[in-house]
């Protein structure tokens, strides 16, 4: 590859997963082709999540998820 040319940018799919019930379930949860980023302690339950962002106070929404 010559200092002008660039290497192919892979593209990335995010699905971007709230808790609304009239979307959730449209979630591609099992294509890996797919990340699956979620929010909410809604989502709690999904069958996968490749990045967890919560949004709302760590203190009003941590649940104890080692016992």
């Amino acid at each position: 590859m010559s200092e002008t040319e660039t290497a192919p940018v892979k593209e990335r799919k995010i699905a971007i997963v709230g808790t609304a019930p009239s979307s959730r379930s449209l979630a591609p949860l099992h294509d890996p082709s797919w990340e699956i980023w979620a929010c909410s302690p809604g989502n709690q339950t999904l069958q996968r999540v490749d990045r967890w962002y919560e949004i709302h106070a760590l203190e009003a929404t941590w649940v104890d998820c080692s016992t």
